[in-house]
This record gives structure tokens, sequence and C-alpha cells, in this order.
């Protein structure tokens, strides 16, 4: 393959990409680097599989709520996402009824 003088990047691949998504402060204790995750994109019947890469290491603000932001690399060859902006919402393992419950108290007892 033949490149010009002038070339800075060529892309040979793009079967996954990088999402980078919003993950507000109380859910972020629950999610782990390299966790397996599923992704809701709106509008789309079906989920998407991702692996969750890492979090910023600073809070931000959006919409009133402290979040911290996620990186997510997501298999492109279901859908194409590239550029998109959407709206999603990550699914991580599934928790036992007394998991949730500790979980919900604890946050009735923080606010």
């Amino acid at each position: 393959r033949l490149f010009s003088y002038d070339t800075l990047l060529t892309i040979y691949d793009t079967t996954a990409y990088i999402a980078f998504m919003p993950v507000e402060w109380q859910n972020y204790q629950y999610l782990a680097p390299l966790q397996a995750v599923n992704l809701q994109l709106a509008g789309a019947a079906d989920r998407q599989s991702g692996r969750l890469l890492a979090f910023d290491r600073s809070a931000h603000r959006l919409n009133g709520r402290q979040v911290v932001i996620a990186a997510v690399l997501i298999d492109n060859r279901q859908r194409p996402l590239a550029g998109m902006l959407q709206k999603c919402a990550i699914w991580g393992k599934p928790v036992t009824l007394w998991e949730y419950s500790k979980r919900f108290i604890n946050s009735v007892l923080r606010s």
C-alpha cells in the first residue's frame, strides 16, 4: 500500500467503537473496568454488547446530577454508531433481591 507524504492517519478497522457516556454517581460503584455490559440505544429494539474500558477520574454535572464519564468499547457489527449522539442505558450483571434491598436501604440512609 502506498501513502502520500501528507497522510496522517489511515483507518483499517471499524468493527468496534468507543462510546463515552455518563454514569450517575450512585451507580458508579456497581460498575468496574473490563466488565461486560449491554447498551440500549434509543429507538433500537435490541441491546448491543460492549465492555466497560475505563472511567474519567473526575465528576461532572449533567442535568443537575453528578456523573462520571465511562468509556465503553462497542461491537459495531450490529448497527452503525460512528458520530451518533444517542440516549442510552447500561445494564450490568443482575443483582439478587438481597443485594438490591441493601443498595436501596443504603441510598435512603445517605440522602
